[in-house]
């Protein structure tokens, strides 16, 4: 779809009576239906309060929230990837899905020179 076309698409549905009433419906029901949700916790402002507490610890403290999971994850056999872009993420999922496609020879010796100290990484690919 050209951006004019998308723009044209947008001015209709704008003029169009009847989707503006539906979607007026629908954002009154679901303000509704959160005020309703709401009142059934009597406490809801304190969780409320406790979640952003919450959530401005983890994006403060998110480097050492990140080097724990993969601390753990690592430690449970899990291989963590982790990409500095969007760009470095799209080679690492494109080296995983060649990795995946070689068969367990090719994969041991792949491993071999990737990992060369890491007993415990080859270990790991045996056993499956």
């Amino acid at each position: 779809m050209s951006i004019n076309k998308f723009h044209q698409s947008i001015r209709v549905s704008l003029a169009n009576e009847s989707l503006q009433d539906a979607l007026d419906a629908n954002a009154e029901r679901r303000v509704n239906g959160r005020i309703a949700a709401l009142a059934t916790l009597p406490d809801w402002r304190k969780r409320r309060q406790r979640a952003h507490a919450v959530r401005a610890d983890v994006i403060a403290n998110l480097d050492q929230y990140l080097n724990k999971f993969t601390a753990k994850v690592t430690q449970n056999g899990t291989i963590i990837h982790l990409a500095k872009d969007a760009s470095d993420a799209v080679k690492i999922v494109l080296e995983v899905i060649e990795v995946s496609s070689r068969t367990r020879r090719e994969q041991e010796e792949y491993d071999k020179k990737l990992y060369p100290s890491s007993d415990f990484y080859l270990a790991q690919v045996k056993a499956l």
